[in-house]
């Protein structure tokens, strides 16, 4: 519509300048004399006004014309950006549907390999360590879909509500890199597996269920965005859920890696 004016008034300014210019032409035409027929015919019009300020006019035309040409841009770009911010809303709305699946692979995931740590911190020797021929169970795999769920819902979140999904990622890559090395190559190569680095690796396997845990709300629409830092009551309603009630060293090894 804008635009349409827009056009109207420049038009309208070139018509008014010929119409102008023509009336001058027949005004010099017919001075001092009269040579034509039609100079009888333009003594009825007086347009000198117009000829004499064309300049001036001109200009507030086309400044009008402007400002109607910038309101329909930027009318365009607030469409353009409602549309945008209606698009990003429905993807997080989509994206928040299947989060809670998503974060229930991730818990399950993280207590399978709590309980393949448990058995084998049991199977630990008198000196801390995991004997050479204690036979290390398989891993479970990383949920990809999860995971690919999980990326999903961090590109469509908006930016305050990211860390803490950021920080589950982040875990998930550090679980798996750190317990694929200990019970995969360094078994292979002769390496020693002490008690104590198997009592942390369970631990992170409490941290991944905990910081999951802690999305649950947010997934169902009952909560916001949890806070991405890990507390000593998070780790410990964790080992609660997964059937750790009276491991006193687990339970020391919390204080010193969590905030109060």
């Amino acid at each position: 519509m804008a635009n349409r004016i827009s056009r109207a008034a420049i038009l309208t300014v070139v018509a008014l300048l010929v119409i102008s210019a023509i009336w001058q032409a027949f005004r010099t035409a017919c001075a001092p004399v009269a040579q034509y027929g039609a100079c009888r015919a333009s003594s009825y019009f007086y347009w000198g006004w117009f000829y004499d300020y064309q300049t001036l006019i001109a200009g507030l035309v086309a400044l009008a014309g402007a400002w109607w040409g910038v309101r329909a841009l930027n009318m365009q770009m607030r469409q353009a950006e409602i549309a945008e911010n209606q698009r990003l809303e429905s993807r997080r709305t989509a994206a928040r549907v299947t989060l809670p699946f998503a974060l229930s692979a991730i818990s399950e995931y993280a207590e399978v390999c709590a309980n393949q740590l448990e058995y084998l911190i049991g199977k630990c020797d008198d000196h801390g360590g995991l004997p050479a021929d204690v036979e290390v169970p398989s891993l479970p795999p990383v949920p990809i879909d999860a995971v690919a769920a999980l990326r999903d819902m961090t590109e469509a979140a908006r930016s305050e509500d990211r860390s803490a999904l950021a920080a589950l990622l982040a875990k998930v890559q550090i679980q798996q890199s750190r317990i694929g090395s200990l019970l995969g190559g360094r078994r292979r190569m002769g390496g020693i597996v002490v008690k104590h680095t198997l009592q942390d690796y369970f631990l992170d396997s409490a941290e991944l269920y905990a910081r999951a845990s802690s999305l649950f709300g947010f997934a169902r629409g009952t909560a916001g965005m949890p806070d991405a830092t890990i507390h000593a009551a998070d780790l410990n309603s964790a080992l609660h859920n997964m059937g750790i009630f009276d491991d006193d060293e687990l339970y020391d090894r919390v204080k010193g890696r969590t905030a109060a």
